[in-house]
């Protein structure tokens, strides 16, 4: 695509230390709002624009926590204290990139900060069958059951199977595997979208096989989202009790406290009388990579290698692949394996984030979240991660000054971008709040509701 002609001119680009300065942010998800807030608290005059490509703010806070984890989404009052500022503007339904460019955001603003995420693409296992019906990135499935407009015409085919395979250890992986298994009574009262309920009342599927290509030490979901999984009522967990104990007894004594409390909950369920009768169960499994996905037009079964962990200096251990293999039976393949994030026109992109020092890439840009650091890490975590940015910015500012900075509002509405302010927005969230709590999930819908 053609960069715009820059519109701003160049006089306006003077340094200033007596004008209010003026930061765009490039998405308003969490790391987006943490950057805002830790701004607005610390300087007392700074003014901020958020940009965000979506009509609705708030990221993967909105769009990517499960929709039966509402205390988490409680962020949501702090960010819209944050957005209810008079110092702060809410642009959205803006496209950086294609509705203005970030050279245009360079000359317009004091300071660019990008904070837009890493969940617009997905990591690839590139083996065979990956492309066959019913083998899905878990991006995709979160989106689409928690309304997100790009994923709300997706289908989901659920009553082909009773069998899925999710591949991952992360709370990704166990989010699925929970949606997947919870009654549908019990997401009656939740903000799931209406349509993945209805596809989800349908659904076939009573086993979940969780498979990690390393041990049980090495999952990366926590203790509360494992406690979840073992306590969903009528459903059955299985995992091998001894290679479980196997892989975690030369780890005994070194460690930490949260890694020996998550092994002591697998050890304490492995004790538990499960279920009798249950019609449902999941499978906790280890040290399984797949190398192909079986099936003709659709999947019908995933084929694994067997791995033994070895020391690795940087890593601790790694997997590798044994002459060993292993096939599960399953109508359904969801890739937990991680997000991706992907380049913004006009910026410098490398291993998967945009290169910086503490949160500084240079020429007023700045960046935080995930694309910061990569998509790993908590709400928390992006809060410390946006801090930071905030405190270089503003140590910057108290060196070497700041320019002055006028926004892009005049720019965005010569070229015609319906933009969603703040009301505009909570128009949005009104219909929702009548309709019970559930997301309008399509975006012209949105945009009729949001600009009359």
């Amino acid at each position: 695509m053609l960069a715009r002609p820059i519109l701003l001119s160049a006089s306006r680009r003077a340094l200033s230390t007596t004008s209010s300065p003026r930061v765009a942010i490039v998405g308003a998800g969490p790391a987006g709002f943490y950057t805002a807030h830790k701004l607005l608290k610390s300087h007392p005059s700074v003014h901020i624009d958020l940009l965000e490509r979506l009509p609705a703010p708030y990221g993967l806070v909105r769009y990517g926590v499960a929709p039966d984890h509402p205390e988490v989404k409680n962020v949501i009052h702090t960010f819209s204290k944050v957005a209810e500022s008079d110092r702060v503007r809410f642009f959205g339904n803006v496209s950086v990139g294609q509705d203005v460019e970030i050279a245009e955001l360079q000359q317009a603003y004091s300071a660019v900060v990008l904070s837009y995420g890493a969940a617009a693409a997905d990591n690839a296992l590139g083996v065979p069958g990956e492309d066959l019906r019913g083998v899905v990135a878990a991006r995709e499935l979160v989106a689409w059951y928690n309304g997100h407009p790009d994923c709300s015409d997706l289908e989901f085919d659920l009553t082909s199977t009773d069998t899925a395979v999710v591949l991952g250890h992360g709370n990704v992986a166990l989010d699925v595997a929970r949606i997947l298994l919870t009654s549908v009574d019990a997401l009656r009262g939740t903000d799931i979208s209406e349509r993945a309920l209805a596809t989800l009342a349908n659904s076939t599927i009573r086993h979940v096989h969780v498979v990690g290509r390393r041990g049980p030490v090495q999952a990366a979901f926590t203790a509360k989202e494992l406690r979840e999984m073992l306590a969903l009522p009528g459903v059955a967990f299985r995992t091998d009790a001894d290679q479980f104990r196997a892989l975690i007894a030369s780890h005994e004594g070194k460690l930490d406290r949260p890694r020996t409390r998550l092994m002591g909950i697998l050890d304490q369920a492995l004790a538990k009388p499960q279920p009798e009768n249950a019609d449902r169960s999941w499978a906790l499994e280890y040290l399984q990579s797949p190398t192909r996905f079986l099936g003709t037009d659709r999947v019908s079964g995933v084929e694994c290698v067997v791995n033994e962990l070895v020391a690795d200096p940087k890593r601790g251990v790694r997997a590798v692949p044994t002459a060993g293999t292993r096939t599960i039976d399953a109508g359904l393949a969801v890739k937990a394996i991680g997000y991706r994030a992907v380049p913004i026109p006009g910026h410098a992109f490398a291993d998967g984030v945009v290169p910086n020092s503490h949160g500084k890439v240079g020429d007023g840009v700045y960046v935080a979240g995930w694309l910061k650091r990569g998509p790993v890490g908590t709400i928390a975590t992006t809060m410390q991660n946006a801090y930071e940015t905030a405190e270089v910015l503003l140590s910057d500012w108290a060196r070497d000054g700041c320019k002055s900075g006028e926004g892009v509002e005049g720019v965005l509405k010569a070229r015609g971008v319906d933009v969603v302010d703040w009301p505009a927005w909570q128009r949005i969230e009104k219909v929702e709040t009548e309709r019970g709590g559930h997301k309008v999930v399509d975006r012209e819908e949105m945009l009729r509701i949001a600009l009359g």
